[in-house]
């Protein structure tokens, strides 16, 4: 993959890069028509202008270096657009162009539940959306906990695994602590029981729109009605809610 870094503008249709290191690499301009970019590391590349099409399979991997935390995405401009905000580097506006769009899952990394988690990804981006998650065991890092709560407040909702709810309510709080208004949607299996110290982590909002599910393929056949159209409705809400207080505010 090396002949790709700093020379932008090849063909590579139907190319396999499958595990490949793409860190600061030039595609601009490259034709990936029928690519295979799955399990690849494109933190830092230039994809200005990259051709795809529906047959592209996008896999990618957002990654500074070893003590950072990995993210995992399916769009190659999304993955330059999230390097660039991991780096701080004031982009906030650019990404308000992508905020309506984005959404970031949070649970467990256990194999049962990611499987979860992968499965949604997989579904919302055919609804539409840019889910993140992260694919990687938990660190201890305080960059990781911080890297969720800028993601939330960027992302149009949050949908939170807490079937596995030791690991996901410090997350909630962070979010929470920061960002009060960005909807957060609960889901859990059926069956289990949610304890009350992570109930008082959410607000009431939140716990309306608790969604419980049997298996993935329950929680798949729910996910548009009982998962995105509360959510819309509650970003809606919200939305005009502080469109409201700002008219306030300003004496209008």
């Amino acid at each position: 993959m090396a002949a790709l870094r700093g020379a932008g503008g090849r063909t590579c249709r139907r190319t396999n890069f499958r595990g490949a290191d793409l860190r600061y690499a030039s595609l601009v301009k490259c034709r990936l028509e029928g690519a295979r970019l799955v399990d690849v590391q494109v933190y830092g590349a230039s994809t200005w202008a990259v051709t795809t099409d529906e047959s592209t399979e996008q896999d990618l991997v957002v990654v500074r270096n070893r003590r950072t935390a990995p993210l995992r995405t399916n769009d190659l401009h999304t993955a330059q657009l999230l390097a660039l905000m991991l780096d701080g580097s004031g982009v906030r506006q650019v990404l308000d162009t992508v905020t309506s769009k984005l959404v970031l899952l949070l649970g467990s990394f256990a194999p049962a539940e990611k499987s979860v988690l992968d499965a949604l990804r997989a579904d919302l981006q055919r609804l539409g959306y840019v889910a993140v998650l992260f694919d990687f065991e938990r660190p201890s890092a305080r960059d990781y906990a911080e890297t969720v709560v800028v993601l939330a407040g960027l992302s149009r909702f949050v949908v939170a695994d807490f079937t596995n709810a030791k690991e996901v309510r410090s997350e909630i709080l962070d979010v929470r602590r920061q960002y009060r208004f960005v909807p957060v949607v609960p889901i859990a299996r059926s069956g289990i029981e949610l304890p009350l110290t992570l109930i008082n982590s959410l607000t009431l909002e939140d716990i309306d729109l608790l969604v419980r599910y049997d298996d993935v393929d329950d929680l798949l056949q729910k996910l548009p009605a009982d998962v995105v159209v509360p959510a819309e409705s509650h970003a809606d809400q919200i939305a005009v809610s502080l469109a409201r207080a700002q008219q306030r505010l300003r004496g209008v």
